[in-house]
């Protein structure tokens, strides 16, 4: 009976340290993807109107580099690229030749 208590003790002390460095490190993990997501929106937008590529072979460049797969949509009207990873949306605009593409919230 010693011994069943003493292994539901370690689990419940194992469970709650995992749920405590979840807590903990969570926010950064979602900052992370974030940022990722902004980049390729600018990275692609910048590929499209700066660079003047094709759809086709920006495509291939941004989603070379990614470990995870991003949607790309892309604005033809207003010149903006939306990228988004479950739930988490970031827009890149281009504002002119000289300043290029921008992040716009």
């Amino acid at each position: 009976m010693k011994k069943i208590l003493i292994i539901f003790s370690g689990c419940g002390i194992l469970l709650i340290a995992i749920f405590f460095l979840v807590k903990a490190f969570l926010p950064y993990s979602i900052n992370t993807i974030k940022l990722g997501v902004g980049f390729s929106a600018k990275e692609f937008c910048s590929c499209l109107y700066v660079i003047g590529q094709e759809e086709k072979e920006c495509r291939a460049t941004s989603q070379g580099q990614d470990m995870i797969t991003i949607t790309l949509e892309e604005n033809k009207e207003n010149r903006e690229i939306q990228a988004s990873f479950y739930g988490i949306t970031r827009r890149a605009s281009f504002v002119g030749e000289r300043h290029g593409c921008q992040l716009t919230f």
